[in-house]
């Protein structure tokens, strides 16, 4: 007689059910909906500060064709101030937007002897300003585009 005739089939154990999970997948499965939940949080809050920037730009860039239809340098630069000054007011520095002539240009990065910078803070009070829109604007706009 052959001792191996004797064995019994080999018999597998029942598989273990997937669901519910363990208690601590439950704790892994938190933590990962919590750290997603705020790595989509941050995007949101990302996206939406690019989109203020965007807007933000925009309206600067607008002020050459307002400028083109109505043809006021002094408009020109009053607007430009007044978005200026609003700009920091969102950023929330009342301090600076109270600023006025060479401490307003040296917050741009500007100097006493820049003439296009000097625009910023004469050409609004001037009875008669004539300058050249396009390099002010230009001007400006390498100005937003830094502080955005």
């Amino acid at each position: 007689m052959n001792p191996l005739d004797q064995l019994r089939d080999i018999h597998t154990t029942n598989e273990l059910p997937w669901w519910p999970l363990a208690p601590g997948w439950w704790i892994v499965a938190l933590l990962l909906a919590i750290v997603v939940g705020f790595l989509l949080h941050l995007l949101w809050r990302y996206w939406q500060r690019l989109q203020q920037r965007r807007a933000i730009v925009q309206t600067f860039e607008h002020l050459l064709p307002q400028f083109n239809e109505h043809g006021d340098h002094r408009r020109l630069a009053m607007d430009a101030d007044l978005l200026l000054r609003r700009l920091v007011l969102h950023r929330g520095s009342r301090e600076v937007a109270s600023l006025t002539g060479v401490r307003w240009l040296e917050h741009w990065g500007s100097h006493a002897e820049d003439p296009i910078g000097q625009l910023l803070i004469t050409a609004p009070y001037r009875a008669r300003s004539e300058f050249d829109s396009q390099a002010f604007h230009d001007w400006l706009m390498q100005k937003v585009r830094a502080y955005v």
